[in-house]
């Protein structure tokens, strides 16, 4: 049904230990089989319905997001130089305000963050407002190849890297990004963060998606975002 084997043992897990603090409700002992395994059939069932109601939904958007034409790099390989953004705008359906705010947007992380970066929150969807220690690590990100962060819980470690993520893949060209989580539904999380922002950027920042599903995002301008489980196997031949 589209669900990984071993989220399903996850999550059988988890409703066979949620059955265990039951047990004293269970006044017949004969009946503890034929609860445990309606338990967790039942946490199983549920996991594959929710799998498939997201599926559905992914492919909704593809159909909705995927419009924008390679036109910048044809229109430069014709000319054998780099175009002007007027003459980009006279061969695309974007205007020449469009175009500088994208290039705005590629050279400054924090403009695009602060100016285009949407989230849900408790009075609906509203732009993200980056605190200094978050604008801190942004740069940082993008200056460095590699990093380890130490840092508290809840200071939006999560919503900054989707963030980052986004940023390099919208504005790079055949680029690699991969999330790995403890588990793999932690990491596709943290993808699902980054498609949320995707969704409500303007058309004419967002390249066009050639795949688009729960664990793994491949754009038209060759970049791709994927989600795993770490394991001993994780990111070979990414």
């Amino acid at each position: 049904q589209g669900v990984y084997v071993e989220d399903l043992i996850g999550e059988g897990n988890v409703a066979l230990a949620m059955a265990m603090e039951m047990f004293d409700c269970i006044e017949k002992p004969d009946e503890m089989e034929g609860f445990l395994s309606k338990m967790v059939m039942d946490a199983m069932e549920q996991s594959i319905e929710v799998e498939m109601s997201e599926s559905q939904q992914d492919q909704e958007i593809v159909e909705k997001v995927n419009k924008i034409a390679k036109a910048a790099k044809e229109l430069a390989e014709d000319l054998r130089r780099p175009v002007s953004v007027s003459e980009l705008a006279k061969e695309t359906e974007f205007t020449e305000e469009e175009i500088e705010e994208w290039l705005k947007c590629k050279n400054d992380i924090l403009y695009f963050a602060e100016k285009y970066c949407k989230l849900m929150t408790p009075q609906g969807i509203q732009h993200i407002k980056l605190r200094d220690y978050q604008k801190l690590y942004l740069k940082h990100l993008e200056k460095n190849r590699l990093s380890i962060y130490l840092a508290c819980r809840q200071c939006s470690k999560t919503t900054m890297s989707s963030i980052f993520m986004l940023h390099y893949i919208c504005f790079n060209v055949d680029k690699n990004a991969l999330v790995l989580g403890n588990k793999r539904k932690t990491a596709v999380e943290i993808l699902d963060k980054a498609k949320k922002i995707f969704i409500e950027l303007p058309y004419y920042l967002r390249p066009g998606v050639y795949k688009w599903n729960e664990a793994e995002i491949v754009l038209d301008n060759g970049c791709r975002l994927m989600a795993e489980a770490t394991t001993i196997n994780s990111g070979i031949s990414f």
